[in-house]
């Protein structure tokens, strides 16, 4: 997605589906936002799922801003965790 230019910032477990042949599809792309580079960065809106949401989305992102593909890796990260303990990562 992101060597397309497309930031999905709502990625869950629950937007994740895995097929006969394991492979990954991603659903759910209300929340998609296409960027050129650096041009349409920082995104602003506070977008996504609570639990898979970076600080930077939670934390007042009208006035700081935030980078997409990140967002995107941080869910990814979050879970991946969930999926090997079975537990948040965070309280």
């Amino acid at each position: 997605m992101h060597e397309q230019g497309m930031a999905h910032r709502d990625l869950k477990l629950e937007n994740c589906f895995v097929n006969k042949e394991v492979i990954i599809k991603v659903a759910d792309f209300g929340t998609c936002k296409y960027f050129e580079g650096e041009k349409k960065f920082p995104l602003r809106s506070h977008v996504g799922t609570t639990p898979y949401m970076p600080p930077e989305v939670q934390d007042n992102p009208e006035k700081k801003g935030y980078k997409g593909p990140p967002t995107d890796i941080f869910a990814l990260g979050v879970i991946l965790y969930f999926m090997i303990t079975g537990n948040w990562p965070f309280n």
